[in-house]
């Protein structure tokens, strides 16, 4: 009877170990067919809204299993910062390059810098310094008034008629071929065939300056070498300025 006792006892032991050795060999031929490796990505750490420029602290390395690591996940930090969020983010999102964008290129708005306004003038082959001019270069603005007289009964006006640097070294923004060039009576006008739409970038009281120039006179672009930085003094020119010496 005891016996008995012992083979019952010793068949269960050595199927308790059968078991147990069966289902280690079965997790290491799991592990073996589909091993769990993990990369390290980036995340964003807070929501970022598009059009939002992405900071370091707005990221942080994150270490996640392969298989969820997205298709254009990018895992360099340095990729991302300066960018821009082209949809909003989510915290704890992982960045992918789909959802980037460099809005200086995407939108010109960006190109302006912060405190100036963009206003565009047009220019022919005289006026804007030939095909020269280009975006990144500074110029300065001249302007040409004509000989005006305004008479009333309480009020008599006489302007001569003049030139002024009125504005100096201006940051050119774009510079754009206008193939819509509008029909006028003017034929001097219509003489030229290079007409352009030049860009600037102006604080709002010198593009104020620009808007009246460009509608009661003559606007003529100079272009600046950009490392000159000498601010020129001048009271404009009259006609009898021509004659004397």
């Amino acid at each position: 009877m005891k016996t008995s006792k012992k083979l019952v006892i010793l068949s269960v032991l050595i199927g308790i170990a059968t078991v147990l050795a069966f289902y280690s060999y079965i997790q290491r031929e799991i592990a073996k067919m589909d091993p769990a490796t993990y990369s390290e990505i980036i995340v964003a750490t807070e929501d970022i809204p598009a059009r939002t420029k992405i900071t370091a602290d707005m990221l942080e390395p994150q270490k996640i299993q392969d298989s969820y690591i997205l298709p254009n996940s990018i895992r360099d930090k340095a990729k991302i910062v300066g960018k821009y969020a082209a949809v909003k983010i989510v915290a704890n999102e992982q960045i992918i390059s789909d959802r980037l964008a460099d809005l200086d290129k995407t939108y010109f708005s960006y190109k302006v810098p912060t405190g100036y306004v963009a206003i565009t003038i047009p220019v022919d082959s005289v006026s804007g310094v030939s095909d020269f001019i280009k975006p990144g270069d500074f110029v300065d603005v001249f302007v040409y008034l004509e000989e005006k007289e305004v008479k009333s009964e309480t009020t008599y006006i006489f302007n001569l008629e003049s030139s002024s640097d009125m504005l100096q070294k201006v940051l050119v923004l774009s510079v754009d071929k206008a193939n819509d060039i509008s029909e006028s009576d003017n034929d001097e006008k219509n003489e030229s065939l290079d007409t352009r739409k030049i860009t600037l970038a102006l604080e709002a009281k010198n593009a104020e300056k620009l808007v009246l120039g460009y509608k009661t006179g003559y606007l003529h672009l100079a272009l600046r070498n950009p490392e000159d930085n000498t601010a020129i003094d001048t009271n404009g020119t009259v006609r009898q300025d021509i004659i004397n010496r």
